[in-house]
Formats: C-alpha cells, structure tokens, sequence
C-alpha cells in the first residue's frame, strides 16, 4: 500500500498511460494509426535482454507488457486514471482495447489462482463452518458459501468484460445470522479489497471469510464500516 501511495502521490499513472497510448497508437485516430495488434504476441512474460532499441516492435511489446503489468499489480489506479481521463475518444480507445487484449486474460488469471490447489485448499479450511469455493468461468464469476447452522450464507463475485477498468460486482446472494447494515458492509468490504486496495479475489475472499468467522465468534463489527478486517491487516497477501 506505501508503494501505491507513492504512486499516486507522484502521479506515475498520469505520465505512463498517455506514453503507452502514444506507443500502442490507442486513442490516437486522429493521427491515422491503428491500434497495435496484440493477437500474435505474449504479453505476460518479457525478456529485457532482447529489447532492440532501434526495432518499433520491441516498444510496442514492452509497451504492451508494462500495461499488464500495470492492470496485474496497480489496477485501482489504472482505474482511476480512466475514469478522471477527460478525452472521451481515448477513455472508449483504452477501454475497447483494454477489453480485447487484457481483460480475458486478467480474469482467466483470477479463476486459476481461486483454483489453484494450495490456495483453495487454504481458503476452504475453516474450523467453525464449511466453506466452499467455486469458479464459474464462462460467467466470469466466483461463489463463495458458508454453512451456518444448516443454512447457506453466499456471496457472488463477478468480473466485468472490461476488467479490471470497471468495479466488480459483489452480490449478497444469501444472508443468514447478520442484519442488512452489516450485510452490505461486508460486500463493501469485498468490493473495496479490489477494487481499492489493489487485491485480487483470493484477498477478497479472504477477508469475507474472516469477517464472518469473527462475527459468528463474537467479535463485534466496526460501528461505522460494519466490517471487522480488512486487507492492510490480512497479513498474507497473494499473487
């Protein structure tokens, strides 16, 4: 959270993106560009030792490569940029292309990591009540339930198409044991992991999960959030 404050405070994300949309030719019709066609390349991985600073085409991969990484690590202030950006050709530029070339990716990386053994197995582990994970890829969604008292308590995480440039969408499918304050305080709580803290939906899940254990422990909620924990205490960060 330091480095993105840092970040912010500096403005990195207001000089980057105009440099990467420059390079990508996004947004920049008016010059009579096209788009840089991202379709036959990898983005994901990139080899500094094989840039060529005088061939076009390693630009345009770095570009393409820093972009992701930028979606991956500091989405909320992508987000941000995007959404205060005042050019409405180049907000519909960046989010069309951001949509095709990014955004499947970014949400196929958000299911694999829920299914990954080792994180799911940790998520799932709960002393008190069953909980339960599941991905629903094609809805771009994943559920989360806890048993309480032979009652099912579950959430819905969805991603949008255009992810992570628009909030995700948390829907409270089944209440059980909490009154509606502290219901929707803790879908804030989810939807804030990522879509303010730079967490992905393991953290959100996580913070979920810990927030019900607490409540059905005894812990009281924050009288002003209605949330217990949030990620700058969760301790364990994924990636």
């Amino acid at each position: 959270q330091e480095y993105t404050r840092q970040l912010k405070e500096q403005e990195a994300v207001s000089h980057l993106m105009p440099v990467l949309c420059k390079v990508l030719s996004v947004g920049q019709g008016h010059q009579g560009s096209k788009p840089f066609d991202l379709s036959p390349w990898s983005i994901v991985e990139y080899d500094t030792e094989g840039f060529d600073s005088t061939a076009e085409m390693s630009y345009l991969i770095l570009a393409s490569h820093l972009y992701y990484r930028a979606l991956t690590h500091i989405p909320s202030l992508i987000r941000l940029w995007w959404i205060d950006c005042k050019q409405r050709q180049l907000t519909i530029a960046v989010e069309t292309y951001t949509e095709k070339y990014f955004s499947q990716l970014l949400i196929s990386n958000e299911m694999d990591l829920v299914n990954r053994v080792d994180i799911k197995t940790q998520l799932e582990e709960n002393e008190e009540n069953e909980f339960t994970v599941k991905t629903l890829r094609a809805a771009s969604e994943v559920t989360a339930t806890y048993r309480v008292d032979e009652q099912n308590m579950q959430i819905a995480i969805k991603l949008p198409s255009n992810f992570p440039l628009r909030q995700i969408d948390v829907e409270g499918v089944q209440k059980v044991g909490v009154n509606d304050k502290q219901w929707r305080g803790w879908m804030f709580a989810v939807a804030a992991v990522i879509g303010f803290q730079n967490g992905n939906i393991v953290d959100a899940l996580t913070v979920f999960k810990r927030n019900v254990n607490l409540h059905f422990s005894g812990v009281e909620d924050c009288t002003i959030c209605y949330s217990i924990i949030s990620l700058f205490v969760q301790g364990k960060k994924f990636w």
